[in-house]
């Protein structure tokens, strides 16, 4: 003999777990894209750019150094000028 109380209790309350499941993993879906963005900017943010110089301002260069007098320290390299003079008075 089935109650018909009961089956609608029992149907009420798969429905309220139904949409609690649906919800958190909607929830959970917005939390992972949330995170996939941050990480994807953060990715962006930390890669490093290889700016390939030509060997005409290499010689550009190289022939302002010699000019000017300029110290190069040990271990620092043309990074080192194009921080030092963003201007690149080596092309003037």
């Amino acid at each position: 003999m089935k109650n018909p109380l009961t089956m609608q209790v029992e149907s009420g309350l798969g429905a309220v777990f139904v949409v609690a499941l649906a919800a958190f993993f909607i929830g959970f879906l917005f939390i992972m894209m949330k995170n996939f963005n941050s990480d994807a900017i953060a990715l962006n943010a930390s890669q490093t750019e290889v700016k390939f110089m030509s060997q005409t301002e290499r010689q550009l260069i190289n022939d302002w150094i010699v000019e000017n007098n300029i110290q190069i320290p040990d271990g620092k390299g043309y990074r080192y000028l194009e921080e030092q003079y963003p201007s690149r008075p080596w092309l003037k």
